[in-house]
């Protein structure tokens, strides 16, 4: 309704409409098409003005949007679906208007886990009982609702995260690149020893020469 009242009030803005006002009006002359000619009417205090129609269409607009967004959610569909903008969403701010969203996804999810699960059960006991075998490796497993990033912060909460001890830089490998953590750790000493080669911080070729270090440090023997 609001979109159809906004298509409306778009085309009676796109043209003005004529007035005469005053007494005994008589016949407009002239032609309306040409801006060279005058229009004239005949009566008394005769005044020809337009009407110029005026709408605050961004308000109706917004109000427009506001109520999409307000049909959306109550569907449980996400607005940013079908939004439309220049201006680029981070991940938070997706996922704080995702929130409501988001937990009705993880309640459905657990509701299929148990449904499917139970199931399971039952045709387990329907082929025990008929003397059929059946595999009993069953697994369900539901990704969690995650919203993309930019690089920058990515690295920004991981430093911050081994700064304070939340995490190693091994869990942070196996959940960026899901790898166990055999192989995270090998990755991980892989990538010190590239990138302290690259920095020459460490020098493992050479050993420690007591002499020239205690010259450098300014050490008598």
């Amino acid at each position: 309704v609001y979109s159809t009242f906004k298509n409306y009030l778009i085309k009676w803005q796109s043209f003005k409409q004529l007035v005469v006002t005053g007494s005994n009006i008589g016949e407009l002359s002239g032609q309306l098409l040409d801006p060279s000619t005058a229009l004239t009417a005949s009566g008394q205090d005769v005044k020809i003005d337009l009407l110029d129609l005026q709408a605050d269409l961004r308000q109706l607009d917004d109000t427009l949007q506001s109520a999409s967004n307000n049909v959306a959610i109550n569907y449980n569909i996400s607005p940013s679906q079908f939004r439309m903008s220049s201006s680029v969403t981070s991940g938070f701010a997706m996922q704080m208007e995702n929130t409501a969203l988001d937990e009705f996804t993880l309640e459905q999810q657990n509701d299929f886990v148990r449904y499917e699960t139970d199931l399971f059960n039952l045709m387990q006991l329907i082929s025990s009982a008929n003397g059929a075998a059946f595999n009993s490796d069953f697994a369900i497993t539901f990704n969690k609702p995650a919203y993309a990033e930019s690089k920058a912060d990515t690295l920004a909460a991981n430093v911050l995260e081994l700064d304070l001890g939340l995490r190693s830089a091994t869990e942070i490998i196996m959940a960026d690149r899901n790898i166990d953590e055999v192989e995270a750790q090998e990755i991980l000493a892989v990538n010190l020893a590239e990138r302290n080669k690259v920095y020459k911080k460490v020098d493992e070729s050479q050993g420690l020469n007591m002499s020239t270090t205690a010259e450098a440090m300014g050490l008598g023997n």
